[in-house]
């Protein structure tokens, strides 16, 4: 299965991660900081969040958690639905060619650091002593 070519704006033939997300989730609330913290540790991947609240919301919630992987605003829900999404978050690891290698819903840690390793990464992003739980549905 393929991402669909031109939803979003994404560096041509390198892989990238979208993540839809809103700002009155519970399970993105958990989520975020992770998804911030694997945009830290691969600075040149392409990690796109994707918002469902309007412009003003989205930055405000970014701004105060310290959230500065891109975001963009589907307060329309254009991107949403051209998605199929139906439970936030949802996330997919997109290939060079566009080719979906990885998709899912809720938080799931082993997925987060499936991403990290095919995006690069060499050190985990949840550290052993961490208690950070293995999934969370949205």
């Amino acid at each position: 299965m393929t991402f669909p070519p031109g939803l979003v704006d994404h560096p041509a033939n390198d892989p990238f991660v979208v993540v839809v997300w809103r700002s009155g989730c519970r399970t993105c609330q958990y989520a975020l900081p992770y998804w911030q913290r694997l945009a830290d540790a691969n600075p040149t991947a392409a990690i796109l969040g994707v918002c469902q609240d309007d412009p003003a919301t989205l930055a405000e919630y970014c701004r105060d958690r310290g959230i500065t992987f891109s975001q963009r605003s589907d307060s329309g829900l254009r991107i949403s639905r051209a998605l199929k999404v139906s439970i936030v978050p949802s996330y997919w690891l997109v290939g060079p060619s566009g080719d979906i290698i990885l998709t899912g819903e809720g938080w799931d840690r082993s997925s987060l650091e499936s991403i990290n390793r095919y995006l690069g990464g060499t050190q985990e992003i949840i550290q052993p002593n961490e208690d950070v739980v293995t999934f969370k549905p949205g």
